[in-house]
C-alpha cells in the first residue's frame, strides 16, 4: 500500500472541492479503507460516498481520488471490494436507471465536457480571497450559466471515467445492478462488522 499512499500525499488536497467544501479530509478517508478496523473502513466508505460522490454528482476531487479507489480496490488490504466497486460504478455511470434502456451516452459526456476544463480552472479554491469556507463553491456553480454548469461536470465526469477505464470505454454500458449491489453490500457489511 506504501505505492499508493506515497501518490496520495502529492495531491493538493486542500485545493480541491467536494460536496462539503475543501477535500483535505479525502486522503485519510481513503487510507482507512484498508484499515485492519472494520469500523473505520465502515465510516471511511460512508464519508466517501457523501464526499466525492454526494447523491450522484461528482466533484473535482472525485476525479483526484480514482486512480487511488483503484489501486486500494486491488490491495490485498482491502476488505471492501464490493462497496468500493459499487462507489467506482457510481461515479462512472451515476444511477443506473437514468442510462436504461439505451446505456451510457459517453459520446454524449465527451461532447458536452467540452470547454469544462477553463470553467473548473476559473473556480474559486480553498485558500482564495474569494473562496467562501461555508457556502464552498456553491455559489460560484450557481452562478454559471446552465452550459457552463454541464460543461464542468461533464468535464469531472469523463475524466473520472477515463480513470477508470484507462481510456478504453468501448462497451461500457449501465446496468440494472443498484439493488443487487446494495444486497450485496449489505450482506457483506454484516459479516464484516457483525
Amino acid at each position: 500500500m506504501a505505492r499508493v499512499l506515497n501518490g496520495l500525499d502529492q495531491v493538493d488536497w486542500a485545493r480541491l472541492t467536494h460536496a462539503y467544501g475543501p477535500a483535505d479530509d479525502v486522503p485519510d478517508q481513503i487510507r482507512d479503507l484498508v484499515s485492519p478496523d472494520c469500523e473505520r473502513r465502515r465510516k471511511a466508505l460512508w464519508a466517501l460516498n457523501g464526499n466525492i460522490y454526494h447523491q450522484g454528482t461528482v466533484y473535482e476531487a472525485t476525479a483526484h481520488a480514482v486512480p487511488f479507489l483503484l489501486e486500494v480496490l486491488t490491495a490485498p488490504e482491502c476488505d471492501e471490494q464490493p462497496q468500493l466497486l459499487e462507489l467506482l460504478s457510481g461515479i462512472v455511470t451515476g444511477f443506473d436507471e437514468m442510462w436504461l434502456p439505451g446505456g451510457l451516452p459517453i459520446a454524449d459526456h465527451r461532447a458536452q465536457a467540452e470547454g469544462g476544463e477553463a470553467v473548473l480552472a476559473a473556480a474559486p479554491r480553498p485558500g482564495d480571497d474569494d473562496f467562501d469556507e461555508d457556502e464552498a463553491d456553491y455559489e460560484y456553480v450557481e452562478g454559471l450559466s446552465d452550459d457552463d454548469q454541464r460543461r464542468m461536470f461533464a468535464h469531472i465526469w469523463v475524466r473520472a471515467l477515463a480513470t477508470v477505464t484507462g481510456g478504453d470505454d468501448e462497451g461500457v454500458v449501465a446496468t440494472t445492478g443498484s439493488r443487487s449491489s446494495a444486497a450485496t453490500s449489505r450482506r457483506t457489511r454484516a459479516a464484516c462488522c457483525g
